[in-house]
């Protein structure tokens, strides 16, 4: 779908996400949305105009307007592409790129200090409004013949091509999608019962003692595929206490799991350095811990997966504070400098700092990798 007027993937993804909006306003799905109604009528058209002309989403780096060269200068945003992560070298050469532009310059350009947290239209606001209209209309289209074609695609290369393009999918579009997957792959079978001790948990003398640990030691090898057609995972009683579990029992063990997680016993989850300096965003996310490489520790992380699979089957929740970079390795898509300001600003601010100083000596970052 794309083509030479500029309707790339990165743009047909806020038209989408501008859209939706749109449609949550009137509150109708973006199949019902009428391309007509996308900016309202002709007294609304600069109104919205200005909303589609917000801060982009990118980090780039930029000395402040009549800073001194070499400086570590303000993160902004910027529509520059960013870089994506691969080295700390990369990452160096990335911020060194990204050189200081002028005062002239910087006084037109509107600042900001951190990456904005909101949806980002900066491709469409010089479209003009009947183009918009138009390329919306082509996208309902597109997605209704996905819808159809869903089936066929199912296991096949063109899943794979639909997956790449998935910022032109519609939510009512994912969802079909989703829920299919999970048509697919549930197998037969019956949920598991699982007795857990909570007083020798609470105790916290062993890691092995945690309700992390007793799911593990009997739902290993468990598929949690069977789970699809119920709402929870495993059966659970409690050791020493009453009580018949209708749901409520379950849900107990995933809040006391979430808990275990989230602390230094089991320590398959550390904070991440936004977290540990209380600096930047994201100040209460928590990362895979990197130094648990060992066998029987990467066993561990493999069934939490199977679990926050089930969590998915199920419509649960696993109460996990993970960072957005996390959730774009699940998916397999680029990580960028942007995602690593987010959690571990300081760090960001050297690779800015370094990058200048090795420009303001004739150097290249690469020379140090």
């Amino acid at each position: 779908m794309d083509n030479t007027d500029g309707w790339g993937l990165q743009a047909d993804s806020q038209l989408v996400m501008f859209a939706a909006e749109r449609a949550a306003e009137r509150k109708v799905t973006l199949m019902q949305l009428n391309p007509d109604h996308l900016l309202g009528n002709d007294e609304q058209d600069d109104a919205v105009h200005q909303m589609l002309q917000r801060t982009p989403s990118c980090l780039a780096f930029h000395t402040t307007a009549g800073g001194e060269a070499g400086t570590a200068g303000d993160i902004h945003s910027s529509s520059v592409h960013t870089h994506p992560l691969s080295s700390p070298a990369r990452l160096l050469a990335a911020a060194r790129e990204h050189r200081p532009e002028s005062a002239a310059e910087g006084s037109r350009r509107h600042r900001i200090v951190q990456t904005s947290q909101g949806v980002q239209f900066t491709m469409l606001g010089e479209r003009p409004p009947e183009a918009l209209k138009a390329r919306f209309a082509v996208l309902q289209l597109y997605n209704n013949l996905c819808r159809l074609c869903l089936p066929l695609l199912a296991g096949s290369w063109l899943g794979s091509q639909l997956h790449a393009t998935k910022g032109r999918l519609f939510p009512e579009t994912k969802a079909q999608c989703h829920d299919l997957a999970l048509s697919l792959t549930t197998l037969p079978g019956t949920v598991p019962s699982v007795s857990i001790n909570r007083a020798r948990a609470a105790a916290g003398r062993s890691k092995k003692h945690t309700v992390f640990y007793q799911l593990f030691g009997t739902l290993e090898g468990h598929s949690m595929r069977t789970a699809h057609h119920t709402s929870m995972l495993w059966h659970v009683s409690f050791e020493g206490e009453g009580g018949i579990d209708q749901g409520g029992l379950f849900r107990e063990s995933l809040t006391e799991m979430s808990k275990e997680l989230h602390g230094p016993l089991l320590g398959l989850f550390v904070e991440c350095p936004n977290n540990r300096r209380a600096t930047g965003s994201n100040m209460d996310k928590w990362l895979p811990n990197p130094s648990k490489k060992a066998q029987h520790e990467l066993t561990l992380f493999r069934f939490l997966g199977t679990v926050m699979g089930g969590m998915i089957r199920t419509k649960n929740m696993l109460a996990l504070d993970l960072p957005p970079v996390f959730w774009k390795q699940v998916l397999q898509e680029p990580t960028t400098i942007t995602d690593l300001f987010q959690i571990d600003e300081m760090q960001v601010r050297s690779l800015v700092q370094a990058g200048n100083r090795c420009g303001s000596l004739g150097l290249h970052a690469c020379e140090f990798a």
